[in-house]
């Protein structure tokens, strides 16, 4: 379970950023020019590595919540378990 979770999270966040890398680049092609190709660049890279960030954020903080909720049943688990003896 755990190695898919991380095996999801490290081909999501690539394709994720990927993706928003590769639509800014054209996006700031079409609105600059082929004249500011290493601005354009440079504007792919910083978008990408920002929605990495926001991505990285969300996944630690819903896993976060997973473990808490874990927490909560084992602790529910043994306070019954401690009641019957």
């Amino acid at each position: 379970m755990q190695e898919r979770a991380v095996r999801f999270y490290l081909w999501s966040s690539i394709l994720l950023t990927g993706v928003c890398s590769g639509a800014t680049y054209l996006i700031c092609r079409l609105v600059v020019g082929d004249a500011q190709t290493v601005l354009c660049q440079r504007i792919a890279l910083l978008a990408g590595l920002i929605v990495l960030w926001i991505y990285g954020g969300w996944s630690l903080s819903r896993l976060s919540r997973q473990v808490d909720r874990t927490g909560d049943v084992l602790e529910e688990i043994l306070a019954d378990s401690a009641r019957k003896e």
